[in-house]
């Protein structure tokens, strides 16, 4: 029977929405590495990088910088999965280093949420526009603009029902997924609408 624990809900909805800052300034710290790596000055606000334009990056500096965020997203989410995989099946309490595992992996969340905000897009008559990193890079590698957001959604996805299905305990499966939808939309707002533009403008 699938029943919402009310104490887990309120600790994990709280984690969803730390994990959003944390997710956010990380990948904007992915950016700003492969900037310093290549001798470029950086700076980070609330939600991007940027870099000093008075200096000329070639199209593979750029693409590097463009890649710094994804990479770093990409490769936490890896490493919480290699660490979430050893979890043995039906475990029914997780520890909190399990947990740690558990949130490192849903940084590829990341990935099936472009995927989707863009399919949405565009089923709707929107512009769906280049403005995210994956349709840059695709452009940059001169394949199809949405092939990267595409491919690394969908293994998002997989991701993600490996988390849910295989990792996360049967009767708390109902109060993550809430946590998870309601944590990642509070998340997104507080600091993408209310609190980052003043913390970090």
């Amino acid at each position: 029977m699938f029943v919402i624990q009310w104490r887990h809900l309120a600790i994990h909805v709280l984690a969803f929405i730390a994990m959003t800052v944390v997710g956010t300034l990380s990948h904007e710290g992915g950016h700003w590495i492969a900037a310093r790596i290549m001798g470029v000055d950086a700076w980070i606000n609330y939600a991007a990088t940027f870099y000093d334009h008075n200096v000329a990056m070639s199209n593979e500096q750029r693409l590097w910088f463009t890649l710094g965020g994804p990479l770093q997203t990409i490769l936490t989410g890896t490493i919480g999965f290699l660490f979430a995989y050893r979890i043995p099946r039906h475990t029914e309490h997780l520890s909190g280093l399990q947990w740690a595992a558990v949130y490192a992996t849903l940084f590829w969340l990341r990935q099936p949420a472009n995927m989707f905000v863009g399919l949405l897009i565009a089923l709707t008559g929107g512009n769906v526009g280049y403005r995210s990193d994956e349709p840059k890079i695709s452009l940059a590698l001169g394949i199809h603009p949405f092939a990267i957001t595409v491919v690394t959604g969908l293994i998002g996805c997989l991701v993600l029902a490996f988390i849910v299905f295989r990792v996360i305990p049967r009767q708390q499966r109902l109060t993550f997924l809430i946590a998870g939808l309601v944590g990642g939309v509070a998340g997104y707002v507080l600091w993408l609408h209310i609190v980052g533009p003043v913390l970090m403008p």
